[in-house]
């Protein structure tokens, strides 16, 4: 057994040391290495993500991504701590990414699976992101109808119609009684109660 015997001043310069000696050993997981940032970060131990650079080697934009695991819903951390090996930290901050294209929770996890079933590299994620965003992007559009509403051969408003339902009407009505007489028909048949 090799032993070495290190004088630590703190706590920081022992994580410090035990993350550099364990990673020369054997690489932690990326999402090892994201709880025990965020627990140097609640506990005060580091004030913020330049300093756990600092102490790992790493940049600043790795700290964040890895960090950025921990925002992952519970199954797909799991799994990604089951299959630590296959998910580095840039194939799950990829997957992290096309999180707000699949806002659904069983297909998302159904994703981070298949990630994992396909043996899927980071610019595969990439590329199948940029399909999904696109897909999820290309909405239907809401067709419009518009009609006129003509009083004494004039137009004095209209009414549009949506293929969503919804409808949308605008009138100028000069007389009062016409006016009031409208306003009576429509409280009549779209409200419940008055206020």
């Amino acid at each position: 057994i090799k032993l070495t015997v290190m004088d630590v001043a703190s706590p920081i310069e022992l994580y410090r040391f035990s993350y550099l000696l364990n990673n020369e050993r054997q690489p932690q997981s990326a999402i090892d290495n994201a709880l025990a940032w965020k627990k140097l970060l609640e506990e005060d131990r580091v004030a913020n993500l330049e300093e756990i650079a600092t102490l790992t080697g790493k940049s600043i934009a790795t700290v964040s991504q890895t960090l950025s695991i921990l925002n992952l819903p519970e199954n797909v951390k799991s799994l990604i701590r089951e299959n630590s090996a296959k998910f580095t930290s840039s194939i799950s901050y990829e997957l992290y990414l096309c999180r707000e294209s699949i806002p659904n929770e069983d297909q998302f996890y159904s994703f981070a699976k298949r990630i994992l079933d396909e043996d899927m590299s980071s610019r595969d994620i990439r590329a199948e992101r940029r399909r999904i965003s696109k897909t999820a992007n290309r909405k239907k559009k809401d067709v419009s109808r518009q009609y006129k509403i003509m009083t004494s051969n004039r137009q004095t408003g209209y009414i549009k119609e949506w293929d969503s339902g919804k409808i949308a009407f605008e009138i100028t009505l000069n007389d009062p009684h016409e006016r009031a007489k409208l306003m009576e028909e429509l409280k009549s048949r779209f409200l419940t109660s008055r206020k």
